[in-house]
């Protein structure tokens, strides 16, 4: 069974146990627990109003917690508020020079410049039916002369690995049954170069790419590569560097501490 008590009551019960000769103190304390109680009540009934009306922010919810900052001191009031004229007149001065002094104004628009993506790939265009020495065709008179191209920047996009395929012509005698072929542009003794490889590599051990998903990925776009190949053509890279990584880890044994950097690298001290 619930009992609904408020604040005269417990006031009440206070001046009960004072008449009835209890100890000051203990009296005191109650009355402070009991008050303590009251507020924690009160101040909680004011932050579920606050929060109900969704516009409570940080300041708002500080000074209900805490109080104003501001002290109710007259003495301190007055000792604020009473500044002194000359030190007035200095920040307004300061204030007028502040704002007649211009803000110096950004460099650069916030893009890149055609001359910012030094991993682009270059195309010279040049004119369909005029070249350098011809007459004007709108004067007539003057020759044309050449001037700084005009550079235009377009993104592609293509899988992380592309294919080429290379079609060589085979001729073949129609009598003795000679064949010849002809030469590739470049070197196809290995199907998949190098760069490929690194590729591969860095997409899995440096994006953390899976295997499967990069598979699914080259396979929507039509160069597909097998997780099997892919786990294979990295695994054929892991002579060069397994003497490489032996050798760091032989250096990382000789080092007093060893830590690790969770935003960007590890670092060793001697």
């Amino acid at each position: 069974m619930a009992i609904e008590i408020d604040y005269a009551d417990t006031q009440r019960y206070v001046q009960h146990f004072r008449d009835k000769g209890c100890q000051p103190e203990v009296v005191d304390n109650t009355e402070g627990f009991i008050n303590l109680f009251w507020y924690t009540t009160d101040l909680m009934d004011q932050l579920k109003q606050e929060l109900d009306k969704k516009t409570v922010n940080i300041v708002r919810l500080k000074e209900m917690l805490f109080g104003s900052s501001s002290t109710d001191d007259p003495a301190t009031d007055k000792a604020s508020n009473s500044t002194s004229p000359d030190i007035d007149s200095t920040a307004k001065n300061g204030d007028q020079k502040n704002e007649s002094k211009p803000k110096p104004k950004p460099k650069g628009h916030g893009r890149r410049g055609v001359d910012g993506y030094p991993g682009a790939k270059g195309s010279a265009c040049k004119h369909d039916t005029l070249k350098a020495g011809d007459t004007c065709p709108q004067c007539h008179q003057g020759p044309l002369l050449i001037k700084p191209p005009k550079v235009r920047i377009q993104f592609d996009g293509h899988p992380p690995l592309m294919a080429t395929r290379y079609e060589l012509e085979q001729l073949e005698c129609s009598t003795c049954l000679f064949t010849r072929t002809a030469t590739a542009p470049i070197d196809l003794t290995q199907k998949y170069t190098p760069k490929a490889k690194a590729t591969l590599a860095y997409l899995h051990y440096g994006m953390g790419v899976p295997y499967y998903r990069l598979a699914k990925m080259q396979q929507m776009l039509g160069v597909s590569i097998a997780v099997s190949t892919q786990s294979e053509l990295i695994a054929s890279m892991m002579g060069p560097v397994h003497a490489i990584f032996n050798h760091l880890m032989g250096v990382a044994a000789q080092c007093d501490c060893l830590y690790q950097d969770p935003l960007f690298h590890r670092h060793d001290t001697e």
